[in-house]
């Protein structure tokens, strides 16, 4: 029932949809708020234009410049020239790539990103793996292994003078870190933008003090490490890998195609917001490491366990503490924006029936898909205290490049099979071809590279081919094994205080 106590229905006029067994309508009815449009139990359009630039580059400026410069160093031979040649090569791929979305999320403006267009281009079937190796590995070892990193960087410089840091430590406060992130998801989709663009705002700070520390070492005349820039390259043959590296640090765009339906004007603001933030964090990066070389050499780069920590003691030592915090509050802001973004693609796999329908409702004053936000918590701090979780991530990444190629696809499999679809947005054809072309020459090495690790991936996503078998394709299950969903999900709506939202937001 709708709040009015007339039968809610959608905007084409049919009847909303109940789940089997207790129409959860009439026993939560209590609970939905009374009044107007404004009271309605749906996703709003909240996310502005400096929300969306806050998520982008957010979520893109993570770990990822902290880690990545000493490992292009390390596949570039420690010639500075070719290891910037591999960040402006990265970034142009990434922004191909984000341009490629873009479309697709004004094309098809659903909330779930990748997973909705490929689940409208290529069926349920190839979907639900995507979100198998999603939100059982990819994602929860993704924020386990960012925020282990902050934490790291947080209390390093109170441990300064211990041969190791203590790692039972580090893992709670990792665990703590995560609880309070999922919390401020759960709780206010308002609140959790503008805490993003505060962590933005202070991770670009800190890389503005480095930035800005190059700076000054440059007109002190610091140009050593810059002479002979593209000479001694004797292993050419390793620079796809180095591309690999610094596509890792440019990852994470595609996350503010998750939440379109709670764009505002997205049609405007989401290709706005991609164009301004890839061009504003490949600027910050190259700009990043050109700070870094006025201070260290590539080798000590190479070896450095922390370069900006390593970099800030070099230059102003009495606040190198500072990065550190920094560093942290970048990984935060990181693993927020990311789980703000990822927890929309269950609420739309709720929705479309390729998980439970739990997963598709909303807390009925909050306006949070909490069961969506919460679901990837249990298996992250699994993660955390697991050791294998760069394993994880390795495999997954081979996945991960599917998924990206079959997404992308779809805009020249579209542009043939419909042609007339409106396009708000639309890339010239080449945009997609390139990347497509870029994505199949990094599945290649990385074949060449990791065939165990590939494998594994490939194993990793069959895995999900009898749970979908049982779970979504099995429609007519035995009464007693739908009773118990049904029971359990209305036990979920009564403890969480969720239902189904009324209407799509319009």
């Amino acid at each position: 029932m709708a709040p009015d106590g007339t039968t809610a229905e959608q905007p084409d006029g049919t009847p909303v949809q109940s789940p089997r067994g207790p129409d959860p309508d009439e026993t939560m009815n209590d609970l939905r708020p009374q009044g107007g449009h404004d009271n309605k139990v749906v996703l709003k359009r909240k996310v502005g234009i400096f929300g969306c630039i806050g998520m982008v580059m957010g979520i893109i400026i993570g770990s990822g410049i902290f880690v990545s410069p000493q490992v292009i160093l390390v596949y570039t031979d420690g010639v500075i020239g070719y290891s910037f040649l591999a960040w402006i090569v990265c970034g142009v791929f990434s922004s191909l790539g984000a341009l490629c979305f873009v479309e697709l999320s004004t094309t098809i403006p659903l909330s779930g990103g990748d997973f909705a267009y490929i689940l409208e281009a290529w069926g349920p079937f190839v979907a639900f793996i995507r979100m198998w190796m999603s939100f059982f590995i990819s994602y929860p070892g993704e924020y386990a292994l960012i925020i282990l990193i902050g934490t790291q960087y947080l209390i390093s410089p109170f441990l300064a003078n211990c041969d190791s840091l203590p790692q039972g430590a580090i893992q709670l406060l990792t665990i703590v870190t995560l609880c309070a992130i999922y919390y401020l998801n759960c709780t206010s989709v308002r609140w959790t933008t503008r805490v993003q663009v505060f962590f933005t705002a202070a991770k670009i700070s800190g890389l503005v003090i480095i930035i800005l520390g190059g700076v000054v070492q440059l007109c002190r005349g610091k140009t050593e490490h810059f002479a002979d820039a593209f000479e001694g390259y004797s292993n050419p043959k390793n620079f796809p890998l180095a591309l690999n590296a610094g596509i890792f640090a440019f990852s994470g765009w595609q996350y503010l195609m998750f939440i379109t339906e709670e764009v505002k004007n997205p049609a405007r603001n989401i290709p706005l917001a991609v164009i301004i933030s890839m061009i504003a964090v490949t600027s910050i990066y190259l700009l990043t490491n050109v700070s870094y070389l006025t201070v260290l050499s590539p080798v000590e780069i190479i070896h450095s366990n922390a370069v900006a920590v390593d970099f800030a003691e070099q230059l102003f030592p009495v606040f190198a503490w500072i990065i550190s915090i920094f560093v942290a509050l970048s990984c935060v802001g990181t693993v927020n924006g990311s789980l703000f973004g990822s927890s929309r693609v269950l609420y739309v796999a709720g929705r479309e029936g390729l998980m439970p329908k739990v997963m598709s409702m909303i807390h009925v004053r909050k306006k949070t898909p909490i069961p969506a936000a919460i679901f990837t918590l249990p298996i992250a701090i699994v993660m955390v205290l697991n050791n294998d979780i760069f394993l994880l991530l390795n495999f997954v990444a081979f996945i991960e490049w599917i998924m990206n190629f079959l997404a992308v696809a779809i805009i020249p499999y579209y542009r043939w099979k419909h042609p007339d679809l409106p396009r708000p947005f639309k890339v010239p054809l080449f945009i997609p071809v390139i990347y497509m072309l870029g994505v199949l020459f990094v599945l290649g090495m990385a074949l060449y590279a990791s065939p165990r690790d590939c494998g594994l991936g490939l194993v990793a996503a069959a895995s999900g081919v009898p749970v979908y078998l049982v779970g979504v394709y099995w429609k007519n299950k035995p009464p007693a094994v739908q009773n118990a969903i049904d029971q359990t999900s209305l036990f979920l709506q009564k403890l969480l205080l969720i239902v189904e939202p009324e209407a799509k937001v319009e």
